[in-house]
């Protein structure tokens, strides 16, 4: 099953066990992803998660569990995004442990993680939703 999310450039289908997985990281995310206005402000966002910071404010969570928080938010919010290749660049930079691609019209991992199949994340732009 999945949950469809609308997102201002399109639909976000994600797995459902994965939003049941991080469900209460996404209660304490979400409200400061839905603030981020531009591309800059959501590398930031991405970046603050990660970061000992957002776990001594918001709690510790497993890294799985962020990498999925952070491609539900890169790919609700991929329409602050002009330059998509530049934006994975810049986000790969920084030193996660994880690493984007965007194929396809839909930010995913660029590598193998165990928890991730081609199906757990689908987005819809505009044009393919009409």
């Amino acid at each position: 099953m999945y949950t469809v999310i609308n997102v201002p450039s399109g639909k976000l289908i994600v797995n459902n066990e994965i939003i049941s997985d991080i469900e209460s990281l996404l209660n304490v995310a979400v409200p400061s992803l839905r603030k981020q206005e531009t591309e800059i402000d959501l590398l930031c966002w991405l970046h603050n998660i990660f970061t000992p910071s957002f776990s001594d404010q918001h709690g510790s969570y497993c890294q799985n569990s962020l990498e999925k928080t952070a491609l539900i938010a890169v790919n609700s919010m991929q329409h602050l995004i002009i330059d998509k290749d530049a934006f994975v660049t810049q986000f790969n930079n920084n030193n996660f442990d994880f690493y984007l691609s965007y194929i396809g019209a839909t930010f995913t991992p660029d590598d193998d993680r165990a928890w991730y199949d081609t199906n757990e994340f689908i987005f819809l732009d505009q044009k393919q939703i009409h």
